[in-house]
């Protein structure tokens, strides 16, 4: 049903962009470029759109096929000046001028590798990428002239769906699939657990701590749990989150 926004903290909402179309409607994804000052991307059912001024407006970014794609996931890397990364049902776009143009990076025959999850950039290299997607983990250190599977066969049709990297090290990252979480600190090529679930809830995602880069987050559909170097995991309780919250 389109795009909302609040201001007071989700008290009132009021509605952007209703979209050209039912499926324009289908809002998937919203990005803020920290870049630039009240620019705002919005992924769609159908198609990749922008606006300038902070959501008043929106215009349809166009460029191989990604103006009729859907879109999943956009990264706009704060450390690489230009680059945009979208994540589509048809694989990956890439533009490296704000999205003045663009081009499809990653291909697969296999449809289910072709719907990319998410996407994390090495913070000091804007040619080193990961993808999940819906077969698996894929890399590249070429910006996208060859990937290689992250892990070889591990994840080979496994339906992966959050991906960070370490804002500190470009060769640490997170992955996780809907009942696993995985960890490596080789740029993607040997991964181990860190969380297994065998209950009724599923991953649902990972993050780094904003306030404390040694931290990390995994949330799931019924737990929260702190991974921090050095220290000890630390399952986050109900009275523990009341006063995160606070």
């Amino acid at each position: 049903m389109g795009l909302y926004r609040t201001q007071d903290g989700g008290e009132g909402w009021e509605l952007l962009y209703a979209g050209s179309s039912p499926q324009e409607g289908k809002a998937r994804f919203v990005a803020y470029d920290r870049r630039r000052e009240g620019r705002i991307l919005l992924g769609t059912a159908r198609g990749l759109l922008e606006s300038n001024d902070d959501g008043e407006s929106f215009n349809l970014l166009t460029g191989t096929q990604l103006s009729g794609a859907t879109i999943h996931h956009i990264t706009i890397p704060e450390e690489h000046e230009g680059m945009v990364l979208v994540g589509t049902s048809r694989g990956v776009f890439r533009s490296m001028d704000d999205g003045r143009t663009w081009k499809w990076i990653f291909f697969e025959t296999l449809q289910a590798a072709n719907y990319v999850e998410m996407m994390a950039v090495d913070p000091a290299d804007e040619n080193h990428i990961y993808l999940a997607t819906g077969d698996g983990i894929y890399v590249t250190q070429n910006g996208g002239k060859t990937w290689l599977r992250g892990g070889g066969l591990l994840f080979t049709g496994d339906w992966t769906h959050s991906l960070v990297v370490d804002p500190l090290d470009g060769n640490h990252v997170f992955t996780a699939s809907f009942r696993n979480a995985w960890e490596s600190f080789d740029g993607g090529k040997t991964w181990q657990v860190i969380y297994i679930d065998n209950g009724e809830w599923w991953i649902r995602q990972i993050t780094h701590d904003p306030h404390d880069r040694r931290s990390f987050w995994l949330l799931t559909s019924s737990e929260m749990w702190k991974f921090t170097e050095g220290q000890k995991t630390e399952r986050i309780n109900r009275e523990k989150l009341e006063k995160l919250k606070r």
